[in-house]
């Protein structure tokens, strides 16, 4: 289908915000992101309440966002596998993952948009940009999870032979075939992000790298603290080798 001026028309996106107990940062994050809208109105946006116990829900609601709220609290793998069926199922040509928390800023969506233009399955918004080609501070993890980062970073080279800078990025696009891909078989426990990276890579699918600007959360504390962090990525890895042994 062409449009009137002969350029072929934008492919529409669904911006999937996956949301736990988030009612002190969400509605900056919408705010934000229908000043975006305004310039890209093939954006359409969908916020999976993953079993808040706070005001999230009736924040949403609101601001007049679109949510899918989930009768208890899954965790970020099943909130995401809900957005992505319901993508594929509502017949859109990709999708974008934006947390809820704030870290992430609507206005480089544009930087993910052009990522899936250029043929990529999975675009991943990197906080650790060598090229410095984003301005503002750079993202400074704490010394606990920077040496996870490490430990996540060797683990995908491992299982892929890929080098990515911000494998746990919750900031990224999706192609067509990615969503329905992972509609089926998105990883569903903590540390998803690695999983799903991993598993793109195993299947064939296209993985790039683009620039973001990383931030600290808006409100809210991180799930992944202390040693529920260690033990989520022991967990992980363990799940992994298993689906490696299950391939071969």
């Amino acid at each position: 289908m062409i449009d009137e001026g002969g350029a072929a028309p934008c492919p529409r996106i669904l911006v999937i915000v996956p949301a736990y107990n988030e009612e002190a940062s969400i509605a900056t994050l919408l705010q934000r992101f229908e000043t975006v809208r305004r310039s890209l109105p093939n954006l359409d946006l969908l916020v999976v309440d993953d079993g808040s116990i706070d005001g999230t829900v009736s924040e949403v609601r609101r601001m007049g966002v679109a949510v899918a709220p989930m009768p208890i609290h899954l965790g970020i793998g099943a909130a995401l596998r809900t957005g992505f069926r319901h993508a594929v199922d509502a017949g859109y040509d990709g999708a974008i993952q934006l947390d809820a928390d704030g870290q992430h800023d609507p206005c480089e969506i544009r930087r993910i948009l052009v990522g899936l233009a250029d043929g990529a399955d999975l675009v991943i918004g990197t906080r650790f940009d060598p090229a410095d080609e984003v301005p503002g501070d750079r993202y400074l993890p704490s010394a606990q999870r920077a040496l996870a980062m490490r430990w996540m970073r060797l683990g995908v080279r491992l299982h892929t032979g890929a080098r990515h800078t911000d494998p746990s990025s919750g900031f990224r696009g999706f192609s067509r075939p990615m969503c329905e891909s992972f509609a089926r078989e998105y990883p569903l426990d903590y540390l998803e992000s690695v999983e799903a990276l991993i598993s793109a890579h195993l299947l064939g699918f296209r993985v790039v790298e683009v620039p973001i600007t990383g931030r600290a959360r808006v409100a809210g504390v991180p799930s992944h603290r202390g040693h529920r962090l260690g033990f989520h990525y022991l967990r992980m890895w363990m799940a992994l080798m298993l689906q490696r042994r299950r391939r071969a």
